[in-house]
This record gives C-alpha cells, sequence and structure tokens, in this order.
C-alpha cells in the first residue's frame, strides 16, 4: 500500500493534540535497498519483536537514512515525527505501563494491528541479589558425557579469568542454562581471586529426588549467623527485617538493635559464649524462616519439612500451619518461659560423638565428683548428643570430650533434663 497510505491512516486514527511519535521497521532491521530483504510473512513478528525490545530498554530506537520525509506524508497536519536519536518511550499511564500501537501491512507480507502495553514496573527490591558483584559464582559444566563435560569445564577454566565481573556473571547464567538439557554435570565456585576447580562429572538424576528441609535447634547458633546473607540478598534481608519489625511490635525493642545479629555493625559479641535462651529461640526462628524465604524465592521448595526442637518453632511457618507472626510469638513465649530455668544451676552441652562413648564421658564425671545430675539428655543423632545437668556437672564433662578431641558447644539452658519438671 505505501507508506504515505499506512502513515496518513495510522496518523488519522490516532490523532492527538500533542505529537505523535512514529517509526519503521525498515530503519532498524533494514529492506531490500540496504541488501537485506523484506521480512515478507514474518514483517508482523519482527515489529512486534523490535516493541518488545523498546519495553525492555525503556528506549525508542532511531530510524536510520531518513534524509527527506515523504512529502505525501501529512506531516504538520498529524504532528507526525520520527526519531533520529534514541530517545526514551514516554509513559501517561498512571500505571507506569507504556502503550505502543503497532501496524504491520504490505505485499506478501502478513498485515495485522495491535495495542501492545508494556510489563509491569519491577521495583528492584524484588531482586534477589542486593548486589549481585559482592557473591560467590556457580559454574555449571555439563555434557552428554564424563569426558564432554570436562572439556566443558575446561573451557570455563580458560575463560574465567579474562572476564570482566559481569561478563562472569552472564557467563555462569549461560552455562547454566545450556546444563539443564545434560546427562553429565560438574560445578565450581568462583570466589574474588580464586582459581576455578570443578568437581568431577557425575551423572544427573532424570527424576527429580524429593527435597527435605530439617530445621535445627539450640547449638547452632552463633553471632555471624546470616551476617553475609543479610547483606547480599534482597529476599533475607527484607525477611528478617519484618520479623524483627513483630518481634519489636511484642517486645518494643528490635533485636537486631539490642544484640547486633545479622546486620554485624557491632565490632564485638555482646552476648558471648552463651546465649540466653529468650535470645537464641527468636534467632534461630527468625534466620530459618528467612532462609526458608530465600530458597523459596529461588525456587526450591520441600517436600517435608522437619522440625528438631527448637526447630519446630520455624516448621509452624514452612508447613503452612501457622503465619510468620505466630512462629515469632511462640518462639518469644517460649524464651520468656524457658528463662525461668536460667536461675537454675544447670546447663546443657551439644557433644559430638555416639550415645555409648557420651555415657562413659557422664560415668566418668559422676565416678569423680560423685553423684549428682548429668545425664544424656537428647539422643539427636547417631554422632550427636546433648549433656544436660548441674553446671558443675556439664563443665567437668565438656572439659573432659574436649581433651578427647571432640567438639562441645554450651547451651544456657537446661530443657532437656529433670529441672524442666519443676
Amino acid at each position: 500500500m505505501g507508506d504515505p497510505t499506512e502513515a496518513n491512516w495510522v496518523a488519522k486514527e490516532f490523532s492527538r493534540d500533542d505529537e505523535l511519535v512514529i517509526g519503521s521497521l525498515k530503519g532498524n532491521v533494514g529492506c531490500v535497498f540496504y541488501g537485506v530483504s523484506h521480512l515478507e510473512i514474518t514483517a508482523f513478528l519482527a515489529s512486534l519483536c523490535k516493541v518488545c525490545s523498546i519495553f525492555e530498554t525503556g528506549t525508542i530506537p532511531p530510524n536510520v537514512n531518513l534524509k527527506s520525509p515523504n512529502p505525501a506524508i501529512k506531516w504538520k497536519e498529524y504532528k507526525l515525527r520520527v526519531p533520529l536519536e534514541p530517545e526514551p518511550l514516554a509513559v501517561r499511564a498512571s500505571s507506569g505501563r507504556g502503550l505502543v500501537a503497532m501496524t504491520s501491512s504490505g505485499i506478501g507480507g502478513s498485515n495485522g494491528h495491535c495495542v501492545v502495553e508494556g510489563p509491569p514496573a519491577v521495583s528492584p527490591k524484588l531482586f534477589f541479589w542486593i548486589n549481585a558483584l559482592d557473591v560467590p559464582l556457580l559454574y555449571v559444566a555439563a555434557g552428554l558425557s564424563p569426558r564432554s563435560a570436562s572439556v566443558s569445564a575446561a573451557d570455563i577454566v580458560d575463560r574465567a579469568g579474562a572476564w570482566a565481573e559481569d561478563v562472569q556473571q552472564a557467563a555462569a547464567r549461560a552455562y547454566a542454562r545450556r546444563a539443564r538439557s545434560m546427562t553429565w554435570r560438574s560445578f565450581a565456585i568462583q570466589t574474588k581471586g580464586a582459581v576455578v576447580k570443578f568437581s568431577e562429572p557425575v551423572l544427573s538424576p532424570r527424576v527429580t529426588p524429593p527435597v527435605v528441609f530439617v530445621f535445627s535447634g539450640q547449638g547452632t547458633q552463633h553471632y555471624a549467623m546470616g551476617r553475609e546473607l543479610f547483606r547480599t540478598s534482597a529476599v533475607f534481608r527484607k525477611s528478617i527485617l519484618t520479623l524483627d519489625a513483630i518481634y519489636k511490635s511484642v517486645t518494643g525493642q528490635s533485636l537486631i538493635e539490642l544484640t547486633g545479629i545479622f546486620d554485624g555493625a557491632r565490632a564485638s559479641d555482646p552476648l558471648g559464649e552463651i546465649w540466653p535462651i529468650a535470645i537464641t529461640l527468636v534467632s534461630l526462628t527468625m534466620l530459618q524462616i528467612a532462609l526458608f524465604d530465600t530458597l523459596a524465592a529461588l525456587g526450591i521448595k520441600p517436600d517435608v519439612v522437619v522440625g528438631h526442637s527448637a526447630g519446630e518453632t520455624p516448621v509452624l511457618y514452612a508447613s503452612g500451619a501457622g503465619s510468620r507472626a505466630l512462629a515469632i510469638e511462640l518462639a518469644i513465649a517460649r524464651g520468656k518461659a524457658m528463662s525461668l530455668l536460667e536461675t537454675e544451676k544447670g546447663t546443657m552441652a551439644a557433644v559430638s560423638c555416639s550415645p555409648e562413648r557420651a555415657a562413659e564421658i557422664v560415668e566418668g564425671v559422676i565416678s569423680e565428683l560423685g553423684p549428682g545430675t548429668l545425664e544424656v539428655g537428647c539422643y539427636n543423632a547417631p554422632g550427636a548428643v546433648t549433656l544436660s545437668g548441674h553446671e558443675d556437672y556439664v563443665e567437668r564433662a565438656v572439659k573432659a570430650a574436649s581433651d578427647a578431641g571432640i567438639f562441645t558447644p554450651r547451651v544456657a539452658c537446661v530443657l532437656a533434663s529433670p529441672y524442666i519438671r519443676r
């Protein structure tokens, strides 16, 4: 039909008081005169690609080589203008979403007209990483055989050192996408300044195995826990701050400001080696709920959730049985009740050994100090138990275990002991 017919028709239909910016796919993709043939039956699809690019970048591309506007087009009457330089897409809608009218017609081409609305604006708060350049990189090398996976890994090792940081991020994503369709895979985690070293290729299962999340109890807490994720992950940080706001609404103070946990604002640890039970229970609940939210944001969701001891509280939220607010309120109430036991001369210690070895330690301490309160309070795992009892006896047991090279962190409150019955 020709450019004047199409342009004047569009201008008349979209007649407006201010100017109407129009463009042509020819000026960006090309036509027969520029060495690229007409798009024919794909003309409409190519136009749609251009519109999607405009929405993605927020920029209208210029029409090149426009030197003499066609006099048959009523430029002034309809206030038409062709962009000759890249310019931002003007958005007038209150929703913040742009609108582009797209027309495609011509000999041999697919004819069509539509109005395309841009996608919703994405808040930066929804991005997973606060600064992706601050976190380690995961490279995945893959192939249809162990040898081809190893060749891919060697290719990454050879190239990674020469890539800029932003290129490393893009390369990691590209290799990971490619690996999805490959049966043999290996991986490497790169930190700044470190040499990339890949694992041996393994056969990736065709069927996704079930995922189980186990939420832990006391003994796992430490002052730096969650600090790096709080600094780098927007999802984790948002979850922790939401939970801290709930804590503040109940207690009148912020756990982060009170202790310095998670944000690392304090140079020294004010809690010491043995934390108050009220802090331990709430902080572990906050940490594990935030970890659950973070994994969920990555698309990792469990088939089963299990809570051990104090880990039962965050499982309330993870299982869907209760809200995050209910979980925090329960942790606060439980910590307040258990704090009454801290006035007793009792304590606990997590001992990384078999129940049989723990029984030998208990027997040895009682033989040395005489009759008293000391027992195996919990059988946590084949290689992990909890000793509980009078602080003098537990301290002696901790020393005996430490002298034997057994890892034995202390816990303040005697939850698993005869003291709990009082």
